[in-house]
Formats: structure tokens, sequence, C-alpha cells
């Protein structure tokens, strides 16, 4: 299945399955605060996405910077930091607690096409 990340509305696709769209798993992880990932999570996600390369998808970087782009906290991160995807985090959850939540978060990866990271962190995010 191929979803139009161009739109607003384009749900990543480990989330669009119907069994998916009607659990209470569902809703729980569309309120879980981006505070609650476990440290295996933020691992995954700064191993994947720390690196120095630049690729673009659409108008964004494919790693930690456009995600810090698309959540408004990329003037608060350094490109020099030891743990980038960290500071991301970190800013995100300080800067907009309303849309730092794990749906925006896998939202954010599906706009900068980055569906092998919201795969492999899907499952840690059911934890």
């Amino acid at each position: 299945m191929v979803l139009d990340t161009s739109t607003e509305s384009a749900i990543p696709f480990s989330m669009n399955v119907p069994a998916f769209n009607y659990s209470e798993e569902a809703h729980l992880l569309a309120e879980t605060p981006l505070s609650e990932l476990s440290t295996e999570t933020s691992f995954k996600l700064s191993e994947m996405l720390n690196g120095r390369k630049i690729l673009r998808h659409a108008g964004h970087d494919r790693n930690w910077r456009g995600l810090a782009e698309l959540a408004k906290v990329r003037n608060f991160c350094n490109n020099n930091s030891d743990d980038p995807m960290h500071t991301v985090l970190s800013q995100w959850t300080q800067r907009n607690i309303a849309e730092a939540t794990c749906y925006h978060l896998l939202h954010f990866l599906s706009k900068i096409d980055r569906w092998d990271v919201s795969d492999d962190i899907f499952t840690f995010l059911g934890k």
C-alpha cells in the first residue's frame, strides 16, 4: 500500500491496518507522550536517525533534521551534538507538549519517508 505523504492526513504504514484503527492500542498510542518512550526506543531512534549524511524526501531531510523541522524545534538542535536525535526528542517534549506524541512521531517519520524506522520502533511502542 502506498500512502500520499504530501497530505497532512497520511497515516503511518504501521498504523494503517483495520485491526489497529479500532483498537485500544491505537488510542493509547495516539495519546502517549514522547516523554514515555522507553530507553530502548530512544536508542533505536538515535541509532537510525543520527546519521551525518543528508538525504532528502519531499523537501525534508530523512534524518533527525527532518523530524526537528516538522516538530518545530530545528533552531534548538545542534549539528555537533553527540546524540542530536535525543536533543530533538527532549526539545520537542519541552516546547510542543500537545504534539509530542507517539502518533505524531510515526506521522513525521512517514513524511520524511523513513518507514524502516517506523516499522522498527513500532513493536517497542506497543510495550
